[in-house]
């Protein structure tokens, strides 16, 4: 007869430890995962729709202030993201989400992402090819000089507005250098030279020796070798080449011809492609006192 097997209270315990297991997942809620993943979804195509709204709502307060040359057109469209936030807000409310649900953490993902958004498009639509609201750049001038021995007299860098005067009969002539860029594209540059309060005509053979030269080839840094490493030290790049088509170079001959004290100006007047323009002038005076 087989002998019957006796089973302690505390074996049973033992074993159903054993094979219960130690974590349950909880169900899984199929309608509420897929009306959280739906409010998700609205959320964020709310988020980047405002972001592009105010992007476009930035850019044109941006260039009607700029066109009434307001100072703060650059600064004054950022309050335009501000004021769309209560408008996402209810858009929310409108595609029945409740805010009052919602998690501090989905406030921060979805107002990061507009922002971000709104950033990005406008930086876009406020530098070229769609805007172009910087005037262009007029150098600092670097002048050179010769004496009537053909040696170089000094040369002159930084910011410069009026050159000392040249006093004494041994300056022969005289180089002025200025680099005229732009961050598009320069459509025109006029150069105007004025001696004592006349414009000259540049054109005119029976005028001074007066020349206005724009820079087309690397040529000319080959053979003003000094005068461009001089340049570079003035101006911003070390690349030369780059200078190519930007630098104009006004020319002075004959100085020693002049009677007494002659004052001379050049006016530097550039314009882009969007019709923004800069104006910048420069003097000295050449002779005796």
């Amino acid at each position: 007869m087989a002998k019957r097997r006796i089973v302690r209270p505390e074996a049973e315990e033992e074993v159903e430890k054993k094979v219960k297991p130690s974590f349950v997942p909880p169900k899984f809620d199929e309608t509420e995962f897929l009306q959280g993943e739906n409010r998700s979804a609205k959320m964020i195509y709310i988020s980047l729709s405002m972001s592009v709204v105010a992007a476009l709502f930035s850019f044109v307060l941006m260039r009607v202030l700029f066109e009434l040359d307001v100072s703060s057109y650059r600064t004054a469209p950022i309050i335009v993201p501000i004021l769309c936030v209560p408008i996402g807000l209810f858009l929310f409310k409108k595609f029945g989400i409740d805010l009052k649900k919602l998690e501090k953490k989905k406030y921060f993902e979805n107002g990061f992402m507009y922002a971000a958004g709104w950033v990005a498009l406008f930086l876009i639509t406020m530098n070229p090819p769609i805007s172009d609201l910087s005037d262009p750049h007029i150098s600092d001038v670097v002048v050179r000089g010769m004496n009537i021995d053909g040696d170089e007299v000094w040369y002159l860098d930084g910011p410069v507005t009026d050159l000392p005067d040249v006093n004494g009969s041994d300056v022969k002539s005289l180089e002025v250098y200025c680099l005229i860029t732009d961050n598009w594209n320069v459509k025109t540059v006029r150069i105007n030279v004025s001696v004592d309060g006349s414009l000259v005509d540049t054109n005119d053979p029976n005028q001074l020796e007066i020349t206005v030269e724009k820079v087309e080839n690397t040529t000319f840094f080959d053979v003003k070798k000094k005068e461009s490493e001089i340049m570079k030290d003035s101006w911003h790049g070390d690349d030369m080449d780059n200078w190519k088509g930007y630098l104009h170079v006004v020319t002075f001959g004959n100085l020693t011809s002049l009677d007494g004290e002659t004052e001379f100006r050049i006016t530097y007047n550039a314009r882009d492609l969007r019709g923004n323009s800069r104006t910048k002038e420069f003097a000295f005076s050449v002779g005796s006192d």
